[in-house]
């Protein structure tokens, strides 16, 4: 039944990103991508705003201590514990800023 719960919360999401228009991810003062701006679009509907919200088997961002490539690899293709794939989601050029945003939550 949980894993029922955690495909649910996670296609609802889905779902809804594919029907609003997406917010400039990039900082207005740099033009660079804004980490921050990226997380907040995509992962706070589970891991909260500040990292450390667990929807469903969502882990506490804030003391994970995984590498960059495992961090890059786990947003692109997933995870069998309910983490949806955001290969098609989220550009290349948004994928540095986002890891090294996710990291600057741990404690």
């Amino acid at each position: 039944m949980k894993k029922a719960g955690v495909f649910f919360v996670v296609v609802s999401g889905l779902i809804a990103l594919g029907s609003c228009e997406q917010p400039s991810m990039d900082n207005p003062e740099t033009g660079e991508v804004n980490g921050e701006n990226v997380f907040q679009y995509y992962c706070t509907s589970c891991h909260g705003p500040k990292g450390d919200r667990m929807v469903g088997q969502a882990p506490d961002l804030t003391k994970s201590n995984i590498e960059d490539d495992a961090i890059r690899k786990m947003i692109l293709y997933g995870s069998d514990k309910g983490m949806a794939a955001y290969q098609s989601l989220i550009s290349e050029e948004e994928f540095p800023a986002l890891v090294e945003y996710v990291k600057s939550l741990r404690n």
